[in-house]
């Protein structure tokens, strides 16, 4: 194994092949263990060092998903914030054009008041 050895990681770090490492070592550690002392030495022990394998296994897998998730999610955020964006502007923009409708010039033609379009020329 080149570098750092998987049981010095940090735990953030850990892959799914560090664990099968780490899992490798722990069963030459029980080889060891077999031929000094015999198959009773450990047999209660072995099956819940699995389980406890199993498990990390599972956790490093999940925990590699997670950033790939985390990085979706913040996508999703920053185009929700875009179309907000997106939808005030469009609102402002609508009051301008509702706020540019031509002024009226207000005449007195005798029997009230009169309001006619006033032309930009």
């Amino acid at each position: 194994m080149e570098g750092i050895s998987a049981l010095e990681k940090n735990v953030a770090e850990l892959t799914v092949m560090d664990v099968y490492d780490i899992a490798s070592a722990v069963g030459q550690e029980f080889e060891r263990v077999i031929d000094q002392y015999g198959c009773e030495a450990i047999s209660r022990l072995m099956p819940k060092v699995v389980r406890v394998l199993e498990i990390l296994e599972v956790l490093v897998s999940r925990n590699n998903i997670n950033p790939e998730l985390e990085e979706l999610r913040l996508e999703l955020d920053r185009l929700r914030l875009e179309r907000m964006d997106r939808i005030e502007k469009e609102k402002k923009h609508q009051k301008v054009r509702t706020g540019l409708q031509l002024p009226t010039d207000t005449t007195y033609t005798g029997g009230g008041l009169s309001s006619t379009p006033r032309s930009l020329h």
